[in-house]
């Protein structure tokens, strides 16, 4: 990390990986104001890279895996939901 980061983060009192989450969120919600899938594949990517480069870095990794599962879970709630409507008009 360079000086000017340290400087940021002990200014607001919040840890490395906390600021990281944080950026990751508010990128995920310029993602789902376009559209709320497109914003739940980018979360379900970028969680599980996090959770990759925390876990490697041996940071606290918890938070992006519950993001991870968490974007994993809606996913598979908005695409089932987007396959039965497919299935019941007959596109297949």
């Amino acid at each position: 990390m360079n000086i000017a980061f340290t400087n940021i983060s002990s200014n607001l009192g919040l840890s490395f990986e906390f600021i990281v989450i944080l950026l990751f969120l508010f990128g995920g919600i310029i993602f789902m104001s376009r559209n709320f899938k497109l914003g739940l594949v980018m979360y379900f990517i970028g969680a599980g890279g996090l959770f990759m480069w925390f876990y490697q870095m041996d940071l606290n990794w918890a938070i992006p895996l519950i993001i991870f599962f968490i974007s994993l879970i809606l996913m598979a709630f908005t695409f089932y939901a987007v396959s039965k409507q497919v299935a019941s008009q007959g596109f297949i």
